[in-house]
């Protein structure tokens, strides 16, 4: 669920940095003859009954309408009355029907909760386990596009795993096949990291359906100061954000009030690039920033999310060594990706 926030809304174009959601009331009735069925699904006791029918049916007599509660609704209402009376030639209307009543959790057996897309203890939240309580839940499912960075990473890579989430890596060797629907489907999570080329409009596409649809995607740039502008840029596209020209460096200590900001006060930023929005994009909120730009853009696609980060530095041993804001960061990224945030 998204939670309302303080946020900065970024409307920015590239040129402006030169320098750097069915309810409970589904009521499709019918009052032709007989009186309408109760109310269901707005109160845990459901509806009220139905009212009488109008004293006389419709022509050729009509039934009375029909109510039905929501999902997860009370019990639905009472049925209403019969018409009390034909019309001409007509027969009196027919009882309106109660409406029916919302199913209801049922926990599993042991209702434990396990990673199988199941709400197992019935409290709202699918797969929602932190046996660490460090707000990353174990169960996620990541997805690493691209090589590493040019710097050892493999602190970052072995953190992601002690947190019980699965991470797998694609398109890091050689030519990369199309990027397709099917690559993504199935992960949480997938994080952009050090694209090998430049992507189509079509395979830009299929990610940012894959975001539409519901996933969380993190996108990393700022890996080698040329090629890597466009070819990150290019799976951005069609997600209406961009990497600005221009290399920046110097830690990150404006952060605005956001769950991916919570904890933070100094992040690393060596080498990577300002953000902007396309001039046909569909905005982003701006939560982190240097004087130069935004460099951390926070964007709302459909039924999924996406966070774009200006710079690599974050998935570098020596950041994770020295700077314990790391861990903070990254709990955020994917708490917030994920929807537990």
């Amino acid at each position: 669920m998204l939670r309302s926030h303080a946020l900065f809304i970024c409307s920015l174009t590239a040129a402006c940095f030169a320098a750097c959601g069915g309810d409970g009331n589904d009521r499709n009735d019918r009052d032709d003859g007989g009186g309408s069925g109760g109310l269901a699904g707005e109160n845990p006791n459901g509806g009220t009954s139905g009212e009488a029918g109008a004293p006389t049916g419709g022509k050729g007599g009509s039934t009375g309408g029909t109510r039905t509660g929501g999902t997860g609704g009370g019990p639905g209402g009472e049925a209403g009355e019969a018409g009390a009376s034909a019309g001409m030639g007509g027969d009196s209307g027919a009882p309106g029907m109660g409406g029916e009543g919302g199913a209801a959790c049922v926990p599993t057996e042991p209702p434990d909760e396990v990673c199988d897309d199941i709400d197992n203890d019935c409290n709202g939240e699918i797969d929602d386990i932190d046996v660490g309580n460090d707000g990353i839940r174990d169960c996620l499912e990541i997805l690493l596009i691209g090589a590493p960075g040019v710097n050892a990473s493999s602190n970052f890579q072995l953190w992601l795993e002690e947190q019980g989430t699965t991470v797998s890596r694609i398109h890091h060797l050689g030519a990369p096949p199309p990027l397709t629907s099917s690559d993504l489907n199935g992960f949480d999570v997938a994080v952009v990291d050090y694209l090998v080329r430049v992507y189509t409009p079509e395979e830009a596409g299929a990610l940012s359906q894959w975001v539409r649809s519901g996933g969380g995607l993190m996108s990393l740039n700022g890996f080698n100061g040329s090629s890597d502008l466009s070819r990150g840029n290019s799976l951005l596209v069609e997600l209406g954000v961009e990497h600005v020209i221009g290399l920046q460096t110097g830690n990150v200590t404006t952060f605005h009030t956001h769950p991916l900001t919570t904890g933070l006060t100094s992040v690393t930023f060596n080498g990577g690039y300002c953000l902007a929005n396309l001039p046909s994009g569909e905005g982003s909120v701006v939560v982190a920033e240097i004087t130069a730009g935004p460099v951390g853009l926070a964007l709302v696609r459909g039924s999924g999310r996406a966070f774009v980060w200006g710079d690599e530095w974050v998935e570098f041993d020596s950041q994770w060594q020295t700077l314990p804001e790391i861990k903070t960061f990254w709990a955020n990224s994917l708490g917030w990706l994920s929807g537990a945030l």
